[in-house]
């Protein structure tokens, strides 16, 4: 059962790590002149965003709106968990996506 358990989060960690590598590409093509530490927090933000929202959604939908204030907290709490996950992800990422896009005269020469 523990094995399943970590294949499980092992899963959901690779899941966050593609999701992540995802929205930093789409920060760079949608606010790509915005500052890198611009990008970098709208890729922070989003991926976790993007994972856990539809899990949000439809635990709200499946139960009353005695247990909405319990679905919050638990939301934000694991907003911070995957925010935390995905931060050194996003900046690598960011950082290498800057490096690779500069454009090199040199090579024409």
């Amino acid at each position: 059962m523990l094995f399943l358990v970590l294949i499980a989060l092992a899963l959901c960690l690779l899941v966050l790590v593609v999701m992540t590598m995802g929205t930093v590409l789409l920060a760079c093509f949608l606010i790509g002149g915005a500052s890198g530490s611009r990008r970098i927090a709208a890729a922070v933000i989003g991926a976790p965003l993007l994972l856990l929202l539809p899990f949000f959604a439809l635990g709200q939908a499946g139960t009353g709106a005695s247990t909405g204030t319990e679905m919050v907290a638990a939301f934000v709490f694991m907003m911070g968990v995957c925010c935390a996950i995905a931060w050194p992800v996003a900046y690598f990422a960011t950082r290498r996506l800057d490096r690779l896009t500069q454009f090199d005269p040199s090579v024409f020469e």
